[in-house]
């Protein structure tokens, strides 16, 4: 069994060009204007607010900046639609049928180098549910499988798109890669006496996760899962550290041709975890 193991976000493996609309309620499925996701979640995030300029999805008011709003205003005028009639529309992220339509392409630059090497390697499916991107994954499979690599499992994060929160998914990111250092799973907040596959070194790639944090999130992360865990069992990991420290190794993926991968390390010791036992935060 190999002691590595690659964790993908499968972000970095697949670009898939998602955007929210913006449609008239007497036709839907129409889009009149597109919204990045960078840009749609700036605005679900409510930074707009002061702006006043709101617009509903489902009965959710959303507050835009003022040049979507005035672009809107152009829209309306010049299409003859009665502006309180825009509403947002995420098809291109719930709609099964548009999301395979998409002109998505798989990307294997940051994988490639693990072509036939005894090195585990996850998917993580952090934003993406399993019923609707199953074509696409499964065409990552394939193509890997190709190319002479086997995904040895997909982590699905979400059950659904909607009402996902920023934080809470990077510290479900952050607790699995844990629980397979340490090689015990977890609920909730703890690791519970269920043995899971321990790799001595762990090498997450990931596009979002916020890179100048990451450190003290995973340590704080995993401070607080120690002190949350079952004496017996803590007292068998705290044992186990003695003699093993593991690594994971964070690589965010950047969009630049110069400096396309910032890394940093974190090693889980026993001695790390013991001076700072008493006075860690808990991740909220």
């Amino acid at each position: 069994m190999s002691n590595i193991a690659h964790f993908f976000d499968l972000s970095c493996l697949v670009n898939i060009p998602q955007n929210a609309w913006v449609v008239s309620k007497s036709n839907p499925n129409q889009p009149l204007y597109k919204i990045s996701p960078s840009e749609f979640l700036l605005i679900k995030s409510g930074i707009y607010k002061n702006r006043g300029n709101k617009i509903d999805f489902n009965g959710v008011v959303y507050y835009l900046p003022d040049e979507l709003w005035n672009k809107l205003k152009v829209i309306s005028t010049k299409n003859r639609i009665d502006f309180s009639s825009f509403v947002i529309s995420l098809q291109e992220f719930l709609n099964k049928d548009l999301i395979e339509a998409l002109d998505y392409e798989v990307k294997l630059d940051q994988i490639m180098n693990l072509k036939n090497k005894v090195e585990d390697i996850y998917v993580i499916c952090s934003k993406e549910t399993k019923g609707l991107y199953e074509k696409i994954i499964n065409e990552i499979v394939e193509t890997l499988r190709t190319n002479g690599m086997i995904v040895k499992n997909f982590y699905y994060l979400n059950e659904n798109f909607l009402n996902q929160n920023t934080d809470e998914v990077n510290y479900k990111k952050m607790r699995l890669l844990l629980q397979h250092s340490i090689g015990y799973r977890s609920d909730m907040n703890k690791f519970i006496d269920d043995e899971i596959t321990k790799y001595d070194q762990i090498n997450f790639y990931d596009k979002s996760i916020p890179f100048k944090t990451v450190s003290i999130t995973v340590d704080q992360i995993f401070k607080s899962m120690m002190k949350n865990t079952d004496k017996g069992l803590m007292d068998v990991i705290k044992d186990d550290l003695k003699t093993h420290t593991p690594i994971i190794q964070i690589n965010k993926i950047e969009d630049n041709q110069f400096n396309p991968i910032r890394t940093t390390k974190i090693e889980l010791s026993l001695k790390h975890l013991i001076t700072k036992f008493e006075s860690f935060t808990i991740y909220p």
